[in-house]
Parts: structure tokens; C-alpha cells; sequence
């Protein structure tokens, strides 16, 4: 279950005016776990407290219930201790924009996908809490080419985040104390900063984060931030 631009599962909306008023539903999770193998629609691999505070309204990893398609493997080693590589649907994470820069330079806009998302975590989950780092590759293909006639080449994005998770049941139980932290150069979603996310925590007003930039001379620039 879920929902979709805000709204309640199964409410109207109109989208476009030439459909008139349909019905929407946003299937957000549907996966299947086996002998250490995940796959389906589920929370990315990449993402810490996403399932704990996922309506908060926090920018954060989670692509706010535009959840991926994965399929990964985890490891477990005991002791809490785990390891996850993941596949993962890259149409999740694309943050293409228009926003207008220096004269010269356009946005970045994505050509077909031909490389998954490659993800990658390190875990441990015992009594006082749990702890992750993880790691993103992100394929940026471009699907224009600049005004003098040159396609760029395809470049590759990445991200890292780490993330600690605390239990306090001595204040009240079920008490936690969450820190996460994130970087991302040219994978700017994995920072909260998707075009679909912005959207809802703007009610639906979407600001176009481009996740680079492309000179005339056909060289990308990629976006970079932390969170």
C-alpha cells in the first residue's frame, strides 16, 4: 500500500484534462525474500531509517514511495552482522531538470537506461541499535546532444551514506536516536532530491534538481551535495 502525489490511496485525481477524473492507486512494496534473495518493489538497499520515518516530511535517501524494483542478495556472517549487493531500477533515481544555466551549458536529460543501479550495504543490527554504510553507482546516459552536434559520453555518478541508529527504551519505550549522513556526486536522489519528492513536499509544486550539467563543448559537469 501506499499513495500517489500526496493523495490517499484510491482518490481522485485528474491527470491530463484529456482523461478527465480516473482512479489511482500506488502500489508502493510488493517482493518476495528467499534463502537471502530479495525480489520485487521494495526499499532500496541504500536507504537507513527510511522505513521508521518514511512521512515525516525529512528529505531523505527514500524515493518516497516511488520505491524501486530490485534484486539483491544478503549475506549474514552472525552477530547481527550483514552484507547486500542490489540491482535496482534506475527510473527510481533519475533527477533530470531545466533548470537554466550560464550561456552554453544545458541540463542534463536521460537517454534509455542500460546499467542497473548498483547498490551495496554494510549492516549490523543488535540490542543497543543498528549501523549501515552503504554505496550507490549511478549511470548518467545523456539523450541530447549540445547545439554544436556533440553527444556527450556516458558518465557514472556515485553516492555513500552512513547511517546510526540508537535505542533509548531508559527515556520511554521504543525511543530511538537516528544520525544519517549522505554525499552524492551526480546521483543528487540519493540526497532526497527527486523531482517526485520535492514534489510532494511542496504539494505538488516540483523543482527541477539536475543531476548535471553539459557544456558546448559536450562535457558533463556533474551536481554534488551532502545531506
Amino acid at each position: 500500500a501506499g499513495n500517489y502525489a500526496g493523495l490517499a490511496s484510491n482518490q481522485t485525481v485528474f491527470s491530463p484534462a484529456s482523461l478527465g477524473f480516473i482512479q489511482s492507486v500506488d502500489l508502493n512494496k510488493a517482493f518476495i525474500q528467499f534463502a537471502g534473495i530479495t525480489a520485487g518493489r521494495t526499499t532500496s538497499f541504500f536507504d537507513f531509517y527510511a522505513n521508521s520515518f518514511n512521512w515525516g516530511g525529512a528529505m531523505g535517501s527514500d524515493t518516497y514511495g516511488f520505491d524501486p524494483v530490485v534484486l539483491a542478495y544478503t549475506a549474514s556472517f552472525g552477530g547481527g552482522f550483514t552484507a547486500t549487493l542490489s540491482l535496482e531500477d534506475p527510473s527510481a533515481r533519475r533527477s533530470a531538470g531545466s533548470l537554466v544555466g550560464p550561456a552554453g551549458v544545458s541540463p542534463f536529460n536521460y537517454a534509455g537506461q542500460r546499467v542497473p543501479e548498483i547498490v551495496a550495504n554494510l549492516r549490523v543490527d543488535q540490542a543497543w541499535g543498528s549501523a549501515q554504510i552503504s554505496g550507490a553507482l549511478h549511470q548518467l546516459s545523456p539523450a541530447l546532444p549540445t547545439a554544436a552536434g556533440i553527444l556527450p559520453d556516458t558518465e557514472y555518478g556515485f553516492a555513500v551514506q552512513a547511517g546510526l541508529k540508537l535505542n533509548l527504551p531508559q527515556l520511554a519505550p521504543g525511543d530511538q536516536l537516528w544520525f544519517q549522513a549522505a554525499y552524492a556526486d551526480g546521483a543528487m536522489s540519493y540526497l532526497g532530491l527527486t523531482n517526485a519528492s520535492i514534489a510532494r513536499q511542496l504539494g505538488g509544486v516540483g523543482l527541477l534538481q539536475s543531476e548535471a550539467q553539459i557544456d558546448a563543448f559536450g562535457n558533463i559537469s556533474k551536481t554534488s551535495g551532502y545531506s
